[in-house]
């Protein structure tokens, strides 16, 4: 029985490391998860209400024709959203644009709340992305090295 059971060890230990990577793997990812879901997402929320507050901001000071106004506002937008985003600089534009053409037309106003909402609506899909399940490729390559390593061991 004992002989049994030395001749077996390997399997044994084997299987047992196979567990424990397995483990420590999805352990892993569910403290990850649990921290972007905690405390990312909770500053993107608050990122988001932060620019939804601007637009406001945008759309009262346009009606109420307060363009000194649009001045604050736009330096808020300037550190808040992405310099190097294409989009972003986008709603930049647009909204230097209220404030300086004279012309005040109100199309360049839709113009900047169609740019913003779609901002919105790329960090909110984002966001949904990152919490969501996903099995990352680390994470597979390392079950497959540990998959590697145990097969063997256990059909000897």
């Amino acid at each position: 029985m004992l002989d049994l059971f030395i001749k077996n060890s390997g399997v044994i230990l084997s299987s047992g490391l196979f567990a424990s990577l397995i483990t420590l793997l999805f352990t892993r990812y569910d403290g990850d998860k649990k921290i972007i879901t905690e405390h990312i997402t909770k500053e993107r929320q608050l990122w988001r209400e932060q620019i939804r507050s601007l637009v406001v901001q945008v759309n009262n000071a346009y009606q109420l024709a307060k363009w000194d106004d649009l001045l604050g506002i736009e330096a808020q937008f300037h550190v808040l959203i992405n310099p190097y985003d294409e989009n972003d600089q986008d709603i930049l534009r647009a909204l230097k644009k209220i404030r300086t053409d004279p012309d005040k037309n109100e199309h360049t106003l839709n113009i900047f709340n169609k740019l913003v909402s779609r901002l919105l609506k790329h960090d909110w899909d984002r966001v949904k992305s990152e919490t969501s399940f996903f099995i990352t490729a680390r994470g597979i390559f390392l079950a497959f090295i540990a998959f590697v390593f145990t097969v063997p061991m256990l059909f000897r």
